[in-house]
């Protein structure tokens, strides 16, 4: 199921490139074992999980993010490099654990895309209400800006939700981010309300106390609807973290 769906959709995008899209070989049995392979007319282009060693490739990732484009993706402290480092290891050990789908796309060996679903193995805060409700990161390295790869990642992400059989998928956006304002609504999402949020650390983690932030932001509250007979208790739950 969650192969032929990602098939679809990473192949749609390769078309609308103008390539081939029977030279994509994809292995994902599961959304914690997702292994694509492509060509564009550029290269040899790679999707995959989070895996071991991959602290060195974050950083690598994070090099290629400009201050806006950083400031816009704060999952982690990008100007402390210790902390930084602690933040990517603790990445990687959540998606090696199962408990974050996250991933990293690469060009030629170079990662310039990591997004994720913070939770898609089990959202302690959203199954107090019997829901499930993993929540959405995207980033594209500034070179590789506008070339349609993050609207590519929010698809393979809510590809990887509806395998899950997730209630829905929740993301913020600084309220600066016209660009991804746009783009998430084009992709299905709705929006909730103004939301203030910790910047720098897993956003559910911190609601659940596990970890402390110490910058915070007021941005935009959306969601994609994935169970519609579950819809209005989606939105109390989602507004209700609004108090």
């Amino acid at each position: 199921m969650l192969a032929e769906s990602l098939q679809k959709v990473i192949g749609d995008f390769i078309r609308r490139h103008d390539s081939d899209a029977g030279e994509l070989v994809l292995n994902a049995p599961d959304c914690w074992q997702v292994d694509g392979r492509f060509r564009l007319v550029d290269g040899h282009y790679r999707l995959r999980n989070l895996s071991l060693g991959d602290e060195e490739n974050l950083c690598r990732f994070g090099q290629q993010l400009g201050e806006h484009s950083r400031e816009m993706f704060c999952p982690y402290p990008w100007s402390d490099a210790e902390a930084c480092t602690q933040a990517f290891r603790r990445a990687v050990a959540q998606s090696l654990k199962k408990i974050d789908a996250s991933y990293l796309l690469e060009h030629e060996g170079n990662p310039f895309g990591h997004f994720f679903l913070w939770k898609a193995g089990g959202n302690p805060l959203s199954q107090r209400t019997g829901l499930e409700i993993p929540e959405l990161g995207v980033a594209i390295a500034d070179s590789y800006q506008e070339k349609g790869f993050g609207g590519l990642a929010v698809r393979i992400l809510q590809t990887v939700a509806v395998s899950l059989k997730a209630d829905a998928i929740e993301l913020t956006t600084a309220a600066t981010n016209d660009a991804g304002w746009q783009a998430y609504q084009r992709a299905g999402f709705e929006y909730v309300g103004m939301i203030r949020i910790p910047l720098e650390v897993d956003v559910t983690a911190a609601d659940l106390g596990h970890v402390t932030a110490t910058r915070f932001r007021t941005e935009r509250h959306m969601v994609y609807l994935i169970s519609t007979a579950k819809r209005d208790d989606v939105m109390r739950f989602l507004k209700g973290k609004h108090a």
